[in-house]
């Protein structure tokens, strides 16, 4: 399809429940549940987000802010450990897999850019509000660098 980006991203890193359970808020999920939890907003970063005013701070936002966008006619894929989740406007569809590390694959409906613009600051006020009901969630708004999609489609 040409109305379409693709992004994939791989890391062989600890992976997703690993890096979850060393919060004592999440050490009892299981890795399908660490990995839907990593996509709630405010869950994936670093815990002292929002300290300080550094612009790349992880705030945890990233997971959840994507996922929202690629819905919107496009899909995004999420493997950790052994478990996937692919998301699209379909739903959600969980499976097994054997993959170690974290495992992300983005696809965009570039045909839906146009009314991105909204549609980001909508997820980003709706995750705000999600994350000030989520225990252990950094609550705080969304990093700068997080919020860059948004500020980048703002009409000047």
């Amino acid at each position: 399809m040409w109305d379409e980006v693709e992004v994939g991203i791989v890391d062989d890193g600890i992976g997703i429940h690993r890096a979850l359970t060393g919060n004592p808020t999440f050490d009892e999920l299981t890795e399908p549940e660490a990995l839907q939890m990593a996509l709630m907003p405010g869950i994936s970063g670093n815990p002292h987000a929002g300290r300080g005013n550094d612009q790349w701070n992880n705030s945890g936002y990233g997971l959840y802010m994507t996922s929202r966008i690629c819905r919107n006619g496009g899909s995004f894929l999420l493997c950790s450990g052994g478990t996937g989740i692919e998301l699209n406007h379909q739903g959600k569809h969980t499976f097994d897999t054997d993959f170690r590390g974290t495992a992300i694959r983005l696809v965009i409906d570039t045909a839906n850019l146009s009314e991105l613009r909204e549609r980001l600051q909508q997820f980003a006020a709706e995750g705000r509000i999600a994350a000030a009901q989520i225990a252990g969630a950094n609550a705080n708004v969304a990093s700068t660098a997080s919020q860059m999609l948004t500020r980048d489609f703002r009409q000047e």
